[in-house]
């Protein structure tokens, strides 16, 4: 190796690096200025549970495996704030994802013998500075733990996958525990775990059909299913509850093309006709790199070509036949082979200055749009302008009432603070997990009953003799389709005297007085 590649070499890891700590400006601002939001707080939640409870009975009500909880729970001993902990566990989540992208686009261009470091930056670049693995990368939610186990597993694959005849027990063992980790970070992670066998299964064949290989996938297989049987009937058994899903978008093909697009793209420009010329040029490029080394880039491209295919399409095939499972969200986790399916193709392209250029305008138009986001739609922003709101409005003997009862999750820990407002409220219409008080469950999940007409007895005994009444709601139309709440406020003499703005969006917060 000359001392130009050398140099040429360490210009490109220290850019990487910069490029690193950059991106811990917007995640480490997020991590500690932003309160927690809904789905957060019932992280907090339901870490404060027992090991016993969060094995056995959360499972029968929460969709997400208890392994991420149970992992965040050992780290409620830290004498730091839960939710600061838990943002920062997803942090080192997302930094963990960033180096497995390097090594294995690294590994892939040892192969090639490359002696430029182009693949290897770019990665990182993309891993880094996502807008959507940034949102995550600073959420306490299993997500980033998620997104983490994919990487590792795609590098213990890849591995496997390039010689699966000469790989040994502890490959396949080690290969078998990251899969079973990453089936037990979410209800969805199962279809990446598969994803993987599918690729080894066809490597082992594409090199001839090793008995023995073939006997160790089988083998894993069963370990992985074992390891995995208790989260899997309570994945089926959620699915099956899932009455309607009607709170999630109906998803269509052109949906779901159009999210995985959305996470794919290799920029964020306001004019659309832009964008998208942009992208489609770039893959365009990079689909021809591809036929043109097939041979040699092949099998990383079938592995990302799996991981970016499988989990959407599956997800669309059973909203098909069944519940719409399908979240936006869920599909997150096709940024990290998208990225690594640009840098391998970046391995046989020689010419920096059209490196350069890629990324150049990726990093400018990631930017922007982390930047976006976090302005326009700033984690739990909302609970924040509600509790300066409910300050300014609190007189005493206020009744808050909320709707649907998981608010509380998130109100506890942002309420706990206004020692000033001691307030009393009321979930409507049971109290958090509200399991087995309703057979109306509209948003499928067994702890978060909507309001029925036989619950306006209990709105009304609830009020008593008050002349006040804060009403906080979210999805109102869901959990009230008949608008039980409202109804009944009105034939108790109630009447509307002041709607909080649009600060608090998605929440709904309205002063209701005789």
């Amino acid at each position: 190796m000359t001392m130009a590649t050398k140099n040429d070499q360490r210009f490109w890891l220290a850019a990487g690096l910069a490029v690193v700590l950059l991106s811990l400006v917007p995640k480490l601002y997020a991590t500690f200025s932003a309160p927690l939001w809904l789905d957060e707080a019932y992280t907090v939640w339901f870490s404060n549970q027992t090991f016993v409870d969060l094995w056995t009975w959360v499972p029968t009500f929460e969709s997400h495996p208890p392994l991420y909880y149970s992992f965040m729970k050992m780290l409620t001993i830290l004498p730091f704030s839960e939710g600061i902990v838990f943002r920062l566990a997803s942090l080192v989540c997302n930094m963990v994802t960033i180096v497995a992208a390097a090594v294995l686009v690294r590994k892939i261009g040892i192969q090639e013998n490359a002696e430029h470091r182009f693949h290897v930056f770019f990665v990182v670049l993309f891993v880094s500075l996502h807008p959507e693995l940034t949102w995550y990368a600073s959420e306490a939610r299993p997500y980033a733990y998620e997104i983490m186990m994919i990487s590792l597993c795609m590098l213990s694959a890849y591995d496997i996958g390039n010689a699966p005849e000469n790989a040994g027990f502890g490959k396949w063992l080690q290969f078998s525990v990251l899969v079973a980790l990453l089936n037990y970070a979410h209800y969805s992670a199962p279809l990446f775990g598969l994803s993987f066998y599918i690729y080894l299964f066809a490597c082992n064949l594409a090199r001839g059909g090793n008995v023995k290989a073939f006997g160790m996938l089988i083998a894993s297989g069963v370990l992985v299913t074992i390891l995995c049987a208790p989260m899997l009937y309570f994945v089926a058994k959620q699915v099956m509850n899932w009455s309607g899903g009607s709170w999630v978008e109906e998803s269509s093909m052109r949906y779901v093309i159009t999210k995985v697009y959305t996470i794919g793209k290799l920029g964020y420009f306001n004019q659309v006709l832009l964008e998208r010329g942009w992208t489609l040029l770039c893959y365009a490029a990079i689909v021809i790199v591809y036929l043109k080394n097939i041979r040699a880039l092949g099998s990383a491209l079938a592995l990302c070509l799996l991981l970016i295919a499988l989990a959407p399409t599956a997800m669309y095939l059973v909203t098909l036949l069944g519940p719409n499972i399908f979240l936006p969200r869920l599909i997150v986790p096709l940024a990290l082979p998208f990225g690594v399916l640009i840098a391998v193709a970046l391995v046989k392209v020689r010419n920096r200055y059209i490196v350069t250029v890629l990324c150049c305008v990726t990093a400018a138009s990631f930017a922007f749009q982390t930047y976006t986001m976090m302005t326009e739609k700033p984690k739990g922003g909302y609970l924040r302008a509600f509790s300066v709101a409910l300050q300014e409005e609190y007189q005493p003997d206020d009744l808050l009432l909320f709707l649907p009862n998981s608010l509380e999750l998130p109100l506890s820990l942002e309420l706990e603070g206004l020692k000033n407002v001691p307030l009393d409220r009321v979930a409507l219409p049971h109290v958090y997990p509200a399991i087995g008080v309703s057979d109306f469950y509209p948003a499928g999940t067994p702890s978060v009953p909507g309001l029925t007409e036989a619950d306006a007895d209990l709105i009304k005994a609830k009020i008593g003799s008050r002349n006040r009444v804060l009403v906080l709601t979210r999805i109102e139309e869901l959990f009230d389709p008949s608008s039980v709440l409202r109804r009944t406020l009105a034939e108790m003499g109630f009447r509307s005297v002041r709607s909080m703005g649009e600060d608090i969006r998605p929440l709904y917060f309205d002063v209701y007085e005789r």
